[in-house]
């Protein structure tokens, strides 16, 4: 019989909307999460079993809940419950105001705000589904069915007003905003109303959204990023915006990369950090005496350790290190670092979160008020999932 007590949690810090606890935790009962995904204020996790859970601000209906009312509970997305078994949520992304996710059988379904066509729904078919006091508001998930079919994806990323997608065959498709040429084509075209191919030379193995830019790393660990530049959060001294994806020559093989509102950072296969951009809060990490730079700087507090795994919030930036431990760095407005008790305004250079040391942190995601990230005391095995929200344990349920 497996302690539920001590399966993998999920741990907050910061501002979640969430009611108030002394153990800003939780786990879904017989059912792991797998993945966490951040948006400014807002998030949805991701369960084995395939649900999709969400919880903080509401008011573009990016909960996917079917209204924009506030939500101060974990909640499952029911319309995201198919009545084909085979068919699961197995990915999320979360931008500003809008949410999107992909299921098994290779459906994108987006939840939000439209407001620069950052859903990538047909509006003319969908009219009728979007909030009625609000027509740029569809707070129930919405299929993107302009897409080719058979197609199966591997990430998706999403920025203030823009999304991306991954397919398992390293094309990308994106759609929104592309006033900063954040979607990688001429800035003549603000919009990319449905989603549309990038055509590159290229196989793609990771992407990751800014607020207003994109990056992209192909199957050979280059680099590649376009959109606003006018922090060189691009890795390119030159602050004009940039059109299609730009290669950013690196000393080593790029593993994944994590964007923020004003930076961007790396991870190289041999477990560096690299960042680059607006560093005026402390989210590059490379202390108070470099705060912003336009070339790829290493972080060199994590000389001598291998780090696992990056991730970006609006201005701050978490990492996963060696066995597990995590390391936080940038705004700590919320007590989103989760380090001297919350109170303090900016770290300036990376440092470890000591609550969290008796845990091994599995996954972290970065909003632009709050980090969510999933660890374990040790291992555990699943049981059967269960369909109730009754099943969120911790501060969420009574």
């Amino acid at each position: 019989m497996v302690d539920e007590d001590n399966a993998p949690q999920v741990y907050l810090l910061g501002k979640t909307s969430l009611v108030a606890s002394s153990r800003n935790q939780f786990y879904i009962r017989n059912d792991p999460v797998l993945q966490i995904a951040c948006g400014d204020q807002h998030t949805i996790i991701v369960t084995q079993s395939g649900r999709a859970f969400a919880f903080g601000d509401n008011s573009s209906g990016q909960l996917g809940l079917g209204h924009n009312d506030k939500v101060d509970k974990v909640s499952c997305i029911k319309s995201l419950k198919f009545n084909d078994d085979r068919e699961k949520v197995c990915l999320a992304a979360c931008g500003r105001e809008h949410s999107i996710v992909t299921t098994t059988k290779g459906s994108l379904y987006s939840f939000g705000s439209n407001s620069i066509d950052q859903l990538g729904i047909d509006t003319n078919k969908y009219k009728g589904e979007s909030t009625e006091s609000k027509s740029s508001l569809y707070s129930k998930p919405t299929k993107l069915d302009s897409l080719p079919a058979n197609i199966m994806w591997k990430r998706l990323a999403a920025g203030a007003e823009h999304s991306c997608a991954l397919t398992k065959q390293g094309t990308v498709y994106v759609w929104g905003s592309n006033s900063d040429g954040q979607c990688g084509f001429p800035k003549q075209q603000e919009t990319i109303k449905l989603p549309k191919e990038l055509k590159l030379q290229y196989r793609v193995k990771e992407i990751a959204c800014g607020y207003y830019h994109t990056a992209l790393v192909s199957d050979d660990g280059s680099l590649y990023t376009f959109g606003n530049n006018s922090d060189q959060q691009l890795g390119r001294s030159s602050s004009e915006k940039q059109t299609g994806p730009i290669h950013v020559p690196l000393p080593n093989p790029v593993k994944s990369v994590a964007c923020g509102n004003q930076h961007t950072a790396v991870l190289t296969d041999n477990g560096h950090i690299l960042v680059v951009g607006n560093g005026e809060r402390g989210q590059l990490g490379l202390g108070r005496s470099l705060s912003s730079t336009e070339r790829f700087e290493p972080v060199n507090e994590f000389k001598g350790k291998k780090v696992i795994a990056i991730d970006c919030g609006e201005s701050h930036t978490a990492a996963i290190v060696g066995k597990g431990d995590l390391y936080t760095f940038g705004d700590g407005s919320h007590g989103k670092l989760g380090v001297k008790d919350g109170k303090v305004e900016s770290e300036f250079l990376p440092r470890l979160v000591d609550k969290f040391r008796h845990l091994t942190v599995l996954n972290v995601s970065c909003g632009g008020c709050h980090t969510i990230l999933l660890a374990q005391e040790k291992s555990t095995s699943n049981k059967n999932a269960s369909d109730s929200d009754d099943d969120i344990k911790g501060m969420c349920k009574k």
